[in-house]
């Protein structure tokens, strides 16, 4: 699709008519996306942000005739100080290139995100993506310091900077963060970094949901602190890790880490933790078998992906999500489904084929809503995600959110119909 009237010839005046195709062009510089989105919203032409589309399938469907926004060329660390713990990077810079950075320190940002080798931190930040090790060191929310991003109007705003703590304020960082680019494009973005302990990860099996979750109880009151703990199904488990993981009903796996005599320590503390629950049978995962382990579970989205399956995030508290597995349990003739969850961080990501799937994924929400906990469509079919709400029913702060957008994206050129606002 042709761009309209003369606007591939000004894209290109700005960013290089070699930088501009069919509907995408790719700045290189924060001011030439802010250049890129005064002309979008001049023309109040949709636009969407993208890296190396990673995860396409979260958020509702593109807008027709938009523009893409694409920020691969913005791919510099531009500034690394592994004493301070710090890093300043382009928006298009992978985690995987950034991991290989920081390994040559020990260190590295433990966000453990689907695709590494794709995933751009612009998109890790725009969606607060995260993965099993959220559980330690917290999400994006708690590693980002600072951003710098484009908005509608065609400015570049900074907010935060290269330490640690800043000041007190209006907090606009967090507000970018998990915005879906609907505020803006973010351009920079500047993280803590951390070292990169020695780790070990015990995977423990059982035959219930609840001899699980008991494990995951008495480790969670123990003087083990988890590096990450999930929980698989068998169908996750096979899909992840089939030779590696124990073939239980559903699988415990525990991370942990720091010097030889804590990791030991930690070892027996999660084998007892175990066996006290009824444990079936157990595996302990070190150095390249513990990494491809969970490179596996990280890329359960991509693995366990389909024409004809839905995925589910279901976030509750940790005294719900045994209620949730076991409703779930009891579906299961009905239908496939695989299940992998942060065990200690009240998120599950169910998998679904086959049956009527739209009546399974209302049913989960109304099951869910009471407990409380909250049910969102992260990937379905068209024909499915046609039928249903994607981001569930409207929360309290929805009337602000909707004048936050008003303010940022008066003509609404951002992402529209891509988040809840």
């Amino acid at each position: 699709m042709a761009l309209p009237g003369d606007m591939a010839r000004r894209l290109g005046e700005l960013v290089g008519a070699q930088n501009v195709s069919d509907c995408t062009v790719f700045p290189g510089s924060a001011e030439e996306v802010a250049g890129v989105l005064a002309l979008a919203d001049a023309a109040r032409l949709p636009v969407i942000p993208a890296g190396n589309s990673s995860q396409p399938e979260l958020g509702g469907p593109a807008p027709g005739g938009a523009l893409r926004v694409c920020l691969r060329r913005l791919n510099r660390v531009k500034q690394y100080e592994p004493a301070d713990l710090t890093a300043s990077l382009q928006a298009g810079v992978t985690l995987a290139d950034l991991s290989a950075v920081l390994a040559l320190h020990r260190q590295w940002l433990p966000l453990a995100v689907p695709r590494p080798e794709l995933a751009t931190l612009g998109g890790i930040v725009a969606t607060n993506s995260s993965g099993p090790f959220r559980l330690f060191y917290g999400t994006a929310r708690d590693m980002v310091i600072g951003l710098r991003f484009a908005t509608a109007e065609g400015k570049v705003i900074k907010s935060g900077g290269m330490v640690v703590k800043n000041v007190a304020g209006y907090d606009m960082v967090k507000l970018l963060i998990g915005s879906f680019g609907t505020l803006g494009i973010i351009t920079e973005v500047n993280v803590r970094v951390y070292p990169h302990p020695a780790t070990e990860t015990t995977a423990l099996g059982f035959r219930t949901a609840a001899a699980a979750f008991q494990a995951r109880s008495g480790l969670l009151n123990s003087p083990v602190a988890p590096l990450a703990l999930d929980l698989l199904d068998a169908s996750a488990a096979a899909a992840a890790a089939p030779q590696e993981l124990p073939r239980s009903r559903y699988v415990l796996l525990v991370a942990y880490g720091g010097v030889a005599n804590v990791i030991e320590r930690a070892r027996r503390e999660v084998e007892a933790a175990g066996r006290a629950a009824g444990l079936e049978a157990s595996a302990t995962l070190a150095g390249e078998q513990e990494q491809r382990v969970w490179r596996a579970v990280c890329d359960l989205p991509a693995t366990l992906a389909g024409p004809d399956t839905v995925r589910l995030k279901i976030s509750s508290t940790l005294d719900h999500m045994r209620a949730i597995v076991e409703r779930l349990e009891a579906d299961q003739p009905a239908r496939e489904t695989a299940l992998a969850g942060r065990a200690g961080s009240g998120i599950l990501y169910v998998y679904a084929r086959g049956g009527d799937l739209p009546a399974f994924c209302r049913s989960i929400r109304e099951f869910a809503g009471p407990l409380p906990a909250h049910v969102v469509l992260e990937f379905a079919p068209p024909e499915i995600a046609s039928q249903l709400d994607i981001w569930g029913p409207k929360r309290d702060d929805y009337g602000l959110m909707l004048k936050l957008k008003q303010v940022f994206d008066p003509n609404g050129i951002l992402n529209p119909g891509r988040f809840v606002v």
